[in-house]
């Protein structure tokens, strides 16, 4: 198992443990983002590993609650729908490889994200700017 970051909508951080085998991971990942998903990574955490955020792409035409609003400068920046932080070392070669983390990283990443990313009051809405689907 692979120890993970879930932040759902409207309640606090909490670890998460997927599946180490790499096919069974994305499906889990599937159904907690409620399909198809996107991820980006947020910051690097030495020795190229980095901490990554996955979200539903299709986030916003599918109507998925708000969540977290990013710091400034991007504070108009939502996430909508579940999130889910993992840590993957870059190879180089483009193939990134999850890493489990330690479950004391874990509480220091869920109350780094817990300040860095403020909880949504549930009435925010997409800048309609930003959207690809009408």
């Amino acid at each position: 198992m692979i120890n993970s970051i879930l932040i759902e909508p409207g309640k606090k951080p909490v670890v998460y443990k997927l599946s180490a085998d790499r096919t069974r991971m994305k499906e889990e990942i599937e159904a907690l983002l409620g399909g198809n998903f996107a991820h980006i990574k947020l910051f690097d955490v030495g020795n190229n590993i980095g901490l990554y955020l996955f979200v539903n792409d299709l986030a916003v035409p599918l109507g998925l609650k708000p969540n977290r609003t990013f710091p400034e400068p991007d504070e108009k920046e939502i996430i909508f729908g579940n999130a889910i932080f993992l840590a993957m070392a870059d190879d180089g070669q483009g193939e990134d490889t999850v890493i489990d983390i330690p479950l004391e990283f874990c509480e220091y990443f869920i109350v780094r994200l817990e300040d860095a990313l403020p909880m949504c009051k549930g009435d925010e809405k997409p800048d309609p700017a930003m959207e690809i689907f009408t």
